[in-house]
């Protein structure tokens, strides 16, 4: 092969290869199709899961769901029923004015 043929051949190739490589990015790449996908599925999965978390501690009488896979356990649902925050506020109020 002469030069030119060949230059345009190499052209070719590194045109194709920029279309790999932006086809490759658009489909999963970060925030590509693939990325749009898993998270719109995700969201979906994440919803339901914490539509459970919020039923199940009702049906077994229970005030907290913890979240036992993090280092300092993560409240995940509470009944607002028997949250005490503002009752302790209070006492903490009281004390401080006697």
């Amino acid at each position: 092969m002469t030069n030119e043929p060949k230059l345009a051949a190499q052209e070719r190739v590194g045109s194709f290869q920029r279309r790999i490589v932006v086809y490759r990015q658009d489909k999963v790449g970060h925030g590509g199709e693939l990325d749009q996908i898993r998270d719109s599925l995700m969201t979906c999965i994440v919803a339901r899961i914490f539509r459970a978390i919020r039923r199940v501690p009702k049906r077994r009488w229970m005030v907290y769901v913890l979240d036992k896979n993090e280092p300092s356990p993560t409240v995940l649902s509470e009944d607002g029923d028997y949250a005490f925050t503002y009752e302790a506020l209070d006492v903490l109020n009281r004390q401080e004015s006697d």
